[in-house]
C-alpha cells in the first residue's frame, strides 16, 4: 500500500463510530447491532489482503474512507436529530 494515512484515517472513523455507539448505549442501556456495513468493507479488505482476489488495495482502502466516513457521520445526525426531537431543543432550524 502506497498510502498508509488513508488506511490510518479509515480506521480512525471506524473506532469513532464503534466509540459514540458504545457510549451511547451505555448511557441509553439498549442493546447494539452486531453488523455494520464498515464491518463488512473491513472483511473484504482481510480477505483481499489474504487470499489476492486482485482488488486494488487503494481503490478498496479509499471506498473504505468514504463508506466509514459517511456511515459516521449519519450515525452521528442521526443521534443529533433523536437528542433533540427528545429534549425538544432547536438545534437545526429547518
Amino acid at each position: 500500500m502506497t498510502e498508509p494515512h488513508v488506511a490510518l484515517l479509515s480506521l480512525a472513523m471506524i473506532s469513532a463510530k464503534i466509540s459514540t455507539k458504545l457510549i451511547v448505549a451505555h448511557i441509553t442501556k439498549s442493546a447494539i447491532r452486531k453488523m455494520d456495513m464498515v464491518f463488512v468493507l473491513m472483511i473484504a479488505m482481510f480477505v483481499n489482503g489474504t487470499f489476492g482476489l486482485g482488488l486494488s488495495d487503494s481503490w478498496l482502502v479509499r471506498i473504505h474512507v468514504s463508506v466509514a466516513t459517511a456511515s459516521f457521520f449519519s450515525y452521528a445526525f442521526k443521534l443529533m436529530h433523536d437528542i433533540t426531537s427528545y429534549t425538544k431543543a432547536g438545534v437545526f432550524l429547518a
